[in-house]
């Protein structure tokens, strides 16, 4: 990026279902490899959304928690500075008596 230079474009070779050669359409073991690799693929795909989905959780407790704490700063500095004064009054009353 710092260079300027255009970037790479993506490998997707990885995520291609190559079907047998033509030569190899009758050929079961041929296919038999093509479906094992798209299962595998499948299965890390899946693995990986998981693992997102995982994380996106996390996330969004992270995000209502910080929203839960600015409503409670917002909630102390409305009414924070009255509540400690009344505290303090009501702590000085049982202390004179």
């Amino acid at each position: 990026m710092a260079k300027k230079e255009a970037m790479r474009p993506i490998d997707t070779r990885r995520y291609t279902l190559p079907q047998p050669a033509p030569n190899e359409k009758n050929d079961l073991e041929a296919w038999q490899n093509a479906v094992n690799n798209a299962q595998s693929q499948y299965e890390h795909q899946s693995l990986r959304f998981q693992q997102l989905a995982g994380f996106m959780h996390s996330i969004f407790k992270f995000i209502f928690y910080l929203n839960i704490r600015i409503m409670n700063l917002g909630l102390l500095n409305e009414y924070g500075a009255n509540a400690w004064l009344e505290h303090n009054k009501a702590v000085e009353t049982s202390q004179k008596r």
